[in-house]
């Protein structure tokens, strides 16, 4: 698997990395940022995620193609952060 990973303690904002085989996503993001959801197009929430890492990865296999959005919270600022992705078919 070829996994995009960003390891800097100053990250300011989500970076979304889709690995090659279509099965996770890498996602790099503010310390602060413990709670991860990911949301179809539609509104609907897939799956949560709670991970004190700079880096984690979620799992999307088994998703179908389409557009999703990874919604992350900062516990300390309250911020939200926003990124979209396109899982692709394989």
């Amino acid at each position: 698997s070829n996994i995009f990973a960003l390891l800097f303690s100053t990250i300011t904002k989500l970076k979304v990395y889709y690995d090659q085989e279509g099965d996770f996503v890498q996602i790099s993001k503010p310390a602060a940022v413990q709670h991860i959801e990911l949301y179809s197009a539609d509104g609907r929430l897939q799956k949560k995620l709670r991970s004190n890492l700079f880096t984690c990865r979620l799992n999307v296999n088994g998703l179908p193609a389409g557009i999703y959005f990874i919604r992350a919270l900062d516990d300390i600022s309250g911020k939200v952060f926003t990124e979209r992705f396109v899982k692709r078919a394989y």
